[in-house]
């Protein structure tokens, strides 16, 4: 009798798929078409792991199988990171790494991963710009920005370790960025033409902040919410028509996609919302500006080229320490 080649039993959560595993294996083992020490069973969780491994040596001990059960004890049945791991020890030599692999501690990750960053030249212009890809300095826990950005290559590594990120070999790379740069795009849709956009929004600004040059927070001292989101509209005002970051700085159009019109009891002065209203309209368009979207492609490719750079660092000095 010969062991069937494939058998694939599609089953949901507690339908005997395990049952079947243990009745399976045990009767293979009693009819001698595989070893005990010689299985390999796999599972997401050590108690299923023990459970499987405790389930298949009752069957052999309620059969008479004494020694097959306790030869079980060499066989491989863990999690799929616990196989991955008992591969790694036992042919070691043979890989040319340490016998006894450990994770790298965080401090050692972040080390690596900052010296990857120093020579990926895919995040420079990230590393130069680092507020306009949303990283500043956390008050909360003290991450400064460009730990920030270390945390985010850190998230990329994991996710790219659980997918398996390497069997492709060197065309992972470049098969990840392309596939995650066409989802980006097609999400983000029809764009703008970027320099119609920009000129109408700079047009807006330069009008109202022509015709309203002052702040009109004193206009509403009584009012302390009002008085802060006045002053902060003219700041935003102020910045978008004295400077030339309506080209790149996408927190200042969401700024002034949000100015504060006058309400009930608080009117602004004759024409301010209507030129207001002309500037929320215009800063609007960002959600078609071609700008954002070709910051986050080159975000993305930046963090996978950094982070798949970064792995092959980490197997470089476990191999050194090895």
């Amino acid at each position: 009798m010969s062991l069937p080649m494939r058998t694939i039993v599609p089953a949901g959560a507690g339908s005997g798929k395990t049952y079947r595993i243990q009745k399976s294996l045990a009767k293979w083992v009693d009819e001698e078409l595989v070893a005990p020490e010689r299985i390999a069973a796999v599972t997401y969780t050590e108690a299923a792991a023990a459970e499987l491994r405790g389930r298949i040596r009752g069957e052999l001990v309620s059969s008479g199988r004494l020694d097959s059960a306790l030869r079980l004890d060499r066989a491989y049945i863990s999690t799929l990171h616990g196989f991955g791991s008992r591969l790694l020890r036992e042919f070691a030599f043979e890989a040319g790494i340490s016998p006894a692999p450990r994770l790298l501690t965080d401090d050692e990750s972040d080390l690596l991963i900052g010296v990857e960053l120093a020579a990926t030249s895919e995040l420079d212009f990230v590393m130069s710009h680092l507020g306009r890809y949303g990283y500043s300095y956390n008050f909360g826990n003290g991450q400064s920005a460009e730990a920030s950005l270390r945390s985010r290559v850190a998230e990329v590594i994991k996710k790219l370790r659980e997918i398996g990120h390497g069997s492709r070999g060197a065309s992972d790379v470049d098969h990840l960025t392309a596939a995650n740069e066409a989802f980006l795009r097609k999400l983000y849709g029809q764009t703008c033409d970027a320099a119609r956009c920009e000129e109408r929004l700079r047009a807006a600004v330069e009008e109202i902040h022509a015709r309203f040059p002052e702040s009109l927070a004193p206009q509403f001292k009584g009012n302390a919410t009002a008085t802060k989101e006045f002053r902060r509209d003219h700041r935003a005002l102020t910045q978008a028509a004295e400077g030339d970051d309506l080209s790149n700085d996408w927190s200042l159009w969401k700024s002034l996609s949000k100015l504060r019109l006058g309400v009930r009891g608080g009117p602004t002065p004759d024409g301010y919302d209507a030129l207001a209203s002309e500037v929320i309209e215009a800063a609007a368009q960002l959600a078609h500006h071609p700008g954002p979207l070709e910051d986050a492609v080159r975000h993305l490719r930046g963090l996978i080229v950094a982070a798949d750079e970064s792995l092959i660092r980490f197997g470089e000095a476990k191999r050194r320490r090895g």
